[in-house]
């Protein structure tokens, strides 16, 4: 660790409390607290040569109900729609 990121974890600035380490795949799931994060990827030893993929995901439990919300709706506009559609088909044209 070099000393910029020695003073950043004294000063509060960084934090090196979610970690993983070791030859071959990696895989750090950190449950995050509300903020602004960033990820470092770096060798133990601050030496050249990282190669690394990284992915993000979330978890949104309100997600479910918001979709079957969606899905309720847009039965209900369809089946409006065909109702308005077919009475309107149903009175011929006006002369």
């Amino acid at each position: 660790m070099d000393d910029a990121v020695r003073v950043a974890v004294r000063q509060g600035i960084a934090s090196l409390n979610q970690q993983v380490h070791g030859a071959g795949t990696q895989t750090l799931n950190w449950d995050v607290k509300d903020g602004n994060w960033s990820v470092v990827v770096m060798n133990a030893d601050g030496s050249k040569g990282v190669n690394t993929r990284v992915s993000a995901g979330a978890s949104l439990p309100w997600l479910d109900e918001l979709e079957l919300a969606a899905w309720i709706s847009a039965a209900l506009l369809g089946v409006l729609g065909g109702t308005l559609l077919a009475g309107g088909l149903g009175r011929g044209t006006m002369r």
